[in-house]
């Protein structure tokens, strides 16, 4: 199982740091859903798995990361699916809410225990040289088993067209 995610332009660093910080608003844990093409952030409304999303919340990697791999455990998966703290999250990518950052990497690792890393390459104005900050984000993945709570919500859209008489 691996994951990394680069991105380089400040305007989505920003908007993803955004994004996440909402789902803080919201939710002590989310679930984040890692795709071959998107990636996926899930706050229910109970902390239980069953009930139904209060936020679903859809990123496509290619406009956010020029560089995004991931490798499911199995080659039958399609995903990764973990369960995070989103106050931890959203304070390892506060750093890209300030200018000076050059990029950031995202990066699922076993260190002692399942994190994610975010690793921030940062311009000092004393240095020419940028300096890492690193944040290791503990979280918890969730087996394929327990997946079926996890699936794309169906929205109910109905479309009325009025006779418009003129």
């Amino acid at each position: 199982m691996k994951f990394r995610a680069l991105m380089q332009d400040p305007l989505y660093m920003k908007e993803f740091q955004a994004i996440v910080a909402t789902l803080t608003k919201l939710a002590k844990d989310c679930v984040m859903i890692l795709g071959s093409r998107q990636m996926h952030f899930i706050v229910n409304e109970d902390q239980s798995s069953a009930a139904s999303p209060l936020v679903w919340a859809g990123i496509t990697a290619e406009e956010y990361f020029p560089e995004y791999r991931m490798e499911a455990a199995h080659p039958d998966q399609e995903y990764i699916v973990l369960g995070v703290s989103s106050a931890n999250l959203g304070r390892a990518l506060s750093v890209l809410r300030g200018g000076g950052v050059n990029s950031c990497k995202l990066k699922l690792q076993k260190i002692q225990f399942p994190c994610i890393s975010v690793i921030a390459s940062v311009l000092t104005s004393s240095s020419t040289e940028a300096r890492e900050v690193v944040h290791d984000v503990p979280v918890t993945i969730i087996p394929g088993s327990d997946w079926s709570a996890y699936l794309y919500p169906e929205f109910q859209t109905h479309s009325w067209l009025w006779a418009y008489q003129a």
